[in-house]
């Protein structure tokens, strides 16, 4: 049983992480090819491409995927986004958002992985 156990683990993680990543793509994938994608797809940067790989860092390090732990990694990215000269705090804000409006896909997504 205890072998059993610690091969448990380390999938279970894996299968978090796996969810995790697909939830970010699809957030991404709804920002970029969403209702107003053309537009954002205009106004998308090098930065927001990073600031999405950082959200998707902190799901990753996440034991349990909620709204309110998503939104927090959200704030978090966003914060140290803000910092950078060469980005304004109104697409700071913009992305920040755009990421927060798509908690439901992710959320189907990493319900989808988890089982």
């Amino acid at each position: 049983m205890t072998a059993k156990k610690k091969n448990e683990k380390p999938n279970l993680k894996t299968g978090i992480i796996v969810g995790a990543g697909i939830a970010s793509a699809i957030a991404g994938g709804i920002f970029l090819y969403g209702p107003q994608g053309k537009k954002n797809r205009k106004q998308i940067t090098t930065w927001a491409i990073k600031a999405k790989a950082d959200v998707l860092d902190e799901m990753s390090k996440m034991k349990e995927v909620s709204e309110e732990k998503y939104h927090q990694a959200v704030d978090k990215t966003m914060t140290k986004y803000g910092r950078l000269k060469n980005v304004s705090q109104s697409e700071v804000i913009q992305l920040g958002k755009e990421l927060k409006k798509h908690w439901q896909a992710v959320s189907k997504e990493a319900l989808k992985k988890k089982k």
